[in-house]
């Protein structure tokens, strides 16, 4: 079964060591499992900076780090289609 996880980050406005790490151990899980991690609402520049510097957002990939929970949605759905197809 193929899954997504969104997490949403609205109310993030920073993120230290902890954070970055706990979202590192979130994503290797959900990839040993086979689920696509994509991160909601991310706005701080901060939280984009500390992620690009411990490589998860190379790691979960730019287009699965959104700025609207719609556009969580829409990539979800896409990947979900994508994984689908692949299948065949």
């Amino acid at each position: 079964m193929n899954k997504v996880l969104i997490i949403r980050m609205r109310n993030v406005p920073i993120i230290d060591a902890t954070g970055i790490n706990t979202i590192n151990e979130v994503y290797k899980e959900s990839k040993q499992k086979g689920t696509r991690l994509i991160l909601s609402k991310v706005h701080s520049r901060q939280i984009v900076k500390k992620l690009k510097g411990a490589r998860l957002l190379f790691s979960i990939g730019k287009a699965n780090v959104t700025d609207t929970f719609q556009e969580a949605i829409d990539r979800s759905k896409a990947i979900l289609i994508e994984l689908s197809v692949s299948k065949y």
